[in-house]
């Protein structure tokens, strides 16, 4: 691992600790993890700021991971964090065990809904997340997914999530609720990553991505395993399945 950029008080904190590069997830960062922490580099030097306000603010609240350290040096970010213990949902030896992996998904849900969001820092909800797409609209492209859907352009899928915006029911969301991002240790949940993308929205945008994730995980998208019913999160969750709302939030999450 080369460190002669990074910064001296970045130095000092991972002195004598070995790290070893993560390739796991979808994030853009480079991530290294070592026994106890990980550390997320990423070029730019306006990143991690958002992720670092939700860490501060759920410290305490959540089981996620605590700040040790966020810096910029060279037009790089580096935040480095203390380390989930676990393995990640996505591991064989759950995904060969739903009867303990869809309650314990279902568990870490229900946790984020019970927080008092009153002073959360940070809104995702859909005026917000409107917002940042139109400006982006011509630079993005149209997916598989979307023509799919049936949908020939981002512009015109655009149109369609502004003309049929659900009713929201507001929660704290973990923006990125996908198998790798959460955390099981033996027969608990143990705790969150990735939360650059945190804050209050709709239940139903981490219940669309965990259950796609779910899905994906098992259908042979990522890996195939027998026995394993998505529609299963929904009977832990205790709500009715809304077709409706999983295809608008699916559909949204592709123009991310």
């Amino acid at each position: 691992m080369k460190t002669e950029n990074y910064p001296k008080e970045l130095l000092l904190l991972i002195k004598g600790q070995d790290f070893c590069i993560n390739s796991t997830g979808m994030s853009g960062s480079q991530v290294l993890e070592s026994n106890n922490a990980v550390l997320k580099i990423q070029p730019s030097a306006e990143c991690f700021s958002e992720e670092v306000k939700m860490l501060k603010w759920l410290d305490g609240r959540m089981p996620v991971p605590k700040v040790l350290y966020h810096g910029v040096s060279a037009n790089k970010s580096y935040l480095l964090m203390t380390k989930i213990k676990g393995r990640m949902a996505c591991d064989p030896i759950y995904l060969t065990a739903p009867e303990l992996l869809i309650p314990l998904l279902a568990d870490a849900l229900k946790r984020l809904w019970s927080a008092d969001i009153t002073t959360c820092p940070r809104k995702r909800t859909l005026d917000v997340e409107l917002s940042e797409i139109e400006p982006r609209l011509d630079i993005l492209e149209t997916t598989q997914f979307m023509r799919k859907e049936g949908f020939s352009s981002p512009h015109e899928l655009f149109r369609w999530l502004i003309e049929n915006r659900p009713q929201e029911e507001y929660v704290l969301s973990h923006g990125d609720f996908c198998l790798p991002n959460i955390f099981l240790s033996g027969e608990s949940f143990s705790g969150y990553i990735d939360l650059g993308d945190a804050g209050i929205a709709d239940k139903w945008r981490d219940i669309s991505l965990c259950y796609r994730s779910l899905k994906h995980n098992v259908d042979g998208t990522y890996g195939r395993y027998e026995g394993v019913d998505p529609d299963r999160l929904f009977i832990e969750l205790g709500i009715k399945k809304d077709e409706k709302k999983l295809r608008y939030y699916l559909l949204l999450d592709e123009l991310f």
